[in-house]
């Protein structure tokens, strides 16, 4: 083996051998740090990553709440719109029976005196002749048609 350290050709090897070791240092050592400069960016991505994740489970959780708020709304929408068909047909209906109760006669103006079937005939008949008696005729007509 000493022969191999004193021998000229080795010795050459041996410096082609250490120089080649020195430039592939020199090589590795800009990409050892462009990799540690990877790892840092993919931690930093994962952890924001995460953080989107979370972020996104409560935008999803708080859709599922509006969705669900939103179906309520609809539900009530549509009950109300339901109410509101029929709503005309039962005003129609309760203004047929207050005209009913009243004997087939208008519902007075406020202010006015109600007048039984009775008190418009004696009122009718009392009145003397003329356009007064006549309009009275008219308004009172289903009474004293009778």
């Amino acid at each position: 083996m000493l022969k191999f350290y004193t021998d000229q050709k080795a010795k050459e090897e041996i410096a082609q051998l250490n120089q080649r070791i020195e430039f592939l240092e020199n090589e590795i050592q800009p990409l050892q740090e462009q990799v540690e400069t990877l790892q840092e960016e993919n931690k930093a991505l994962a952890e924001s990553n995460h953080d989107m994740k979370k972020e996104a489970e409560e935008i999803s959780k708080e859709l599922e709440s509006l969705e669900a708020e939103n179906d309520k709304l609809s539900n009530e929408i549509e009950a109300a719109g339901v109410k509101l068909d029929s709503f005309d047909e039962e005003v129609e209906k309760a203004a047929m029976a207050k005209f009913e109760s009243l004997g087939g006669q208008p519902a007075p103006a406020a202010g006015q005196e109600i007048l039984s079937d009775e008190e418009i005939k004696a009122k009718f008949n009392s009145m003397p002749a003329g356009a007064e008696r006549t309009q009275f005729f008219r308004k009172h007509k289903n009474v004293l048609s009778l």
